[in-house]
């Protein structure tokens, strides 16, 4: 008795590769504002200061409560959209901004 071999079909193939990419999302910092603040972003090659544009995202948070049991907990959080060639700070107003973004650029340049 022969036992013919199974067809491998590439579209196949491509789907099941495609099933096996783990996204992981790198977290490069946290921003608590004053209460009035606003965090800015200034792109270093057009010299653009702008206010920051940001995303509603719920983050799950997993605990163990006193019996064992798993418990979720959901918090509303705001994610900025980072862009290329951007710095961030946080301040009260743009003159402020302006100002904090100065003193961050001297120092880089300092240091170099």
């Amino acid at each position: 008795m022969k036992i013919d071999e199974p067809k491998i079909e590439p579209d196949k193939l491509e789907k099941t590769a495609q099933y096996g990419v783990n996204y992981v999302e790198e977290v490069v910092g946290e921003v608590n504002p004053h209460k009035g603040h606003t965090c800015f972003q200034y792109n270093t090659v057009t010299e653009e200061l702008t206010i920051a544009e940001f995303e509603k995202t719920d983050l799950v948070i997993n605990n163990l409560d006193a019996s064992g049991k798993d418990m979720k907990h959901f918090k509303k959080t705001d994610k900025i959209l980072v862009k290329e060639n951007c710095i961030y700070t946080v301040a009260l107003n743009e003159k402020n901004a302006i100002k904090k973004f100065a003193k961050m650029l001297s120092k880089m340049l300092n240091n170099e």
